[in-house]
């Protein structure tokens, strides 16, 4: 059988030099059911897995050069990727050999995918045409790319990229005519004219993908638009635009891959906050297993961030040594580190520090300046503003006497400490003394259970990780507050797991599962006459 198969490629590549014993006469047909790969695929490719079953029929006949092959798989998970509908149908002629392949989604991260791919080859007189399509007519994002592999005995295959059209936040890109991939010897492969261009905006790839230390690539941006990203921020919640000049090569790139960099970002906004204009220099000494980096953001004249220092590849415990300025710098530029806790980032902060130790867990020492720096927290939708100076040891910033404030001057005094050791999720131990401050500001949208406005006088305490926070809330209401209960008709209150009635004997107090974690929030409120609490069921409010 696998004579068989070379004597078919042979037919559509007659310069392809292989050998191969002349078949026997060939004529079958099958039907191949997957059932269970698991004992296979766990000896041999642990990160594969096929969950559902697939199918795969074939009809093959060597006196009529006849070779069909049809096959549907529903999923196939490889790591974090997960691909859906497998589809392939080959079937071949007496001038060609056609392939088709689709899938109706590719996963490739939770929130980042590519939907209705299709992919058709034709194989004919030492040729390849393909034609690869990604997501449909009306997507942001889109590919219809056309290309022509020709086998020669020269190189393994030379590959021409055709006038193709690529569809990026729903702008079109051309890829220029007549783009050549060369496939060499000894795992080089020369790309030569690739430029992707949208009217002034150009990319443009240029050089060898090779091991060898002395073949380059080189990649430069022209004024290309950072809206065209989108697809790659918006999971952070991050609206970025700017323009993008600059020259990357790399070198020795499927070996010990090097790196010099010189690229400029102007005009960059966050979210609608312009933070300036980016200059970066980066070069990657793989000799010495070493990155040098060195940025620098201006706006409006002034030097607001400063970042520089290296990157040790090989050490174990000690990979970075940087340092980092800020001089009024836009606070907006934080929120991917932050936005699982804090959002809606403003104002500007300064900053001397060092930055040690390893990506996972480093350690950050110095100082940190907060001038009318806002932020909401998520949980609470609750807004402030702080203007305070704040130390950083070993990754632990401690909180001394610092003034939050929200949208009606209701102010909170903060003490205590914020563990960074753990960048994903830090771990708070905070106390903050209130008077007349909004605790909380979510709509029915925010929380089915409980929501509403709400301020208070009192202590508020908030204490471990951010993925199981406990906050403990013992105050008084304030003028303003509103606070509501929606219940359904077959409810009450007491039904509800965050609400528990206490009796005076403590022998009769069941303690209740929760059904969500998470945070943890206890209120021990004191509720005055001016407190409006609306309890609400199928019926109307109580």
């Amino acid at each position: 059988l696998p004579s068989y198969f070379k004597t078919l490629v042979k037919a559509y590549i007659p310069s392809l030099n292989i050998k191969f014993i002349q078949p026997k006469p060939q004529n079958f047909a099958f039907r191949l059911n997957l059932k269970n790969l698991d004992p296979l695929t766990t000896v041999f490719m642990p990160k594969l897995s096929i969950p559902e079953q697939g199918t795969f029929v074939g009809n093959f006949n060597s006196a009529t050069n006849t070779a069909t092959l049809n096959g549907l798989i529903k999923t196939i998970r490889y790591d974090k990727m997960v691909f859906h509908d497998l589809l392939l149908d080959e079937s071949t002629s007496a001038e060609s050999l056609g392939l088709n392949v689709s899938l109706s989604q590719i996963n490739i991260t939770d929130s980042l995918f590519i939907k209705n791919i299709n992919i058709t080859n034709f194989l004919k007189r030492d040729s390849l045409n393909f034609n690869v399509k990604l997501s449909d007519k009306n997507a942001a994002n889109q590919l219809d790319l056309y290309g022509l592999v020709e086998f020669g005995k020269d190189t393994t295959a030379k590959l021409k990229l055709l006038p193709s059209d690529v569809i990026i936040e729903q702008q079109n890109w051309r890829i220029a005519e007549q783009v050549r991939i060369r496939l060499l010897d000894n795992g080089r492969t020369q790309i030569a004219g690739f430029v992707l261009s949208n009217g002034a905006q150009k990319i443009g790839i240029d050089g060898y993908i090779s091991p060898k230390p002395e073949d380059k690539l080189n990649v430069v941006f022209e004024k290309f638009n950072l809206s065209s990203l989108e697809q790659l921020t918006k999971s952070a919640g991050i609206k970025l635009t700017g323009v993008l000049n600059g020259k990357a090569v790399l070198n020795a790139i499927t070996d010990h891959p090097g790196l010099e960099s010189d690229i400029r970002a102007d005009s960059i906004t966050i979210n609608k906050t312009a933070i300036g204009n980016l200059k970066l220099s980066a070069q990657l000494d793989n000799a010495n297993k070493v990155a040098l980096v060195n940025l620098n953001l201006l706006n409006k004249g002034l030097e607001t961030l400063s970042l520089n220092g290296k990157y040790y590849l090989a050490s174990e415990d000690n990979k970075l040594d940087f340092h980092i300025k800020m001089n009024q710098t836009e606070a907006v530029i934080f929120d991917p580190l932050v936005n699982d806790l804090v959002s809606n980032l403003g104002g500007l902060i300064s900053a001397d520090l060092d930055v040690t130790g390893m990506p996972e867990k480093p350690q950050i020492n110095g100082n940190l300046n907060l001038k009318n720096t806002a932020l909401t927290i998520n949980y609470l939708k609750t807004p402030y503003t702080i203007t305070d100076e704040i130390a950083v040891k070993n990754s632990i910033i401690s909180i001394k006497d610092l003034e939050l404030k929200d949208t009606r001057n209701g102010v909170g005094v903060v003490n205590g400490t914020v563990d960074l050791n753990d960048l994903s999720n830090p771990n708070i131990d905070a106390t903050i003394r209130a008077t007349n401050l909004m605790a909380l500001n979510t709509a029915f949208r925010d929380n089915r259970l409980y929501y509403g406005t709400a301020f208070a006088t009192g202590k508020f305490s908030f204490s471990g990780p951010t993925d199981n926070m406990k906050i403990d809330i013992k105050a008084s209401t304030e003028e303003g507050t509103i606070f509501n209960i929606p219940l359904n008709s077959s409810s009450t209150a007491s039904n509800y797991d965050f609400i528990t009635y206490v009796s005076r004997d403590s022998s009769k107090n069941i303690k209740k599962e929760r059904s969500f974690n998470g945070v943890t929030l206890n209120f021990d409120l004191t509720i005055n006459e001016k407190t409006l609490v609306r309890i609400t069921t199928d019926y109307g409010q109580l």
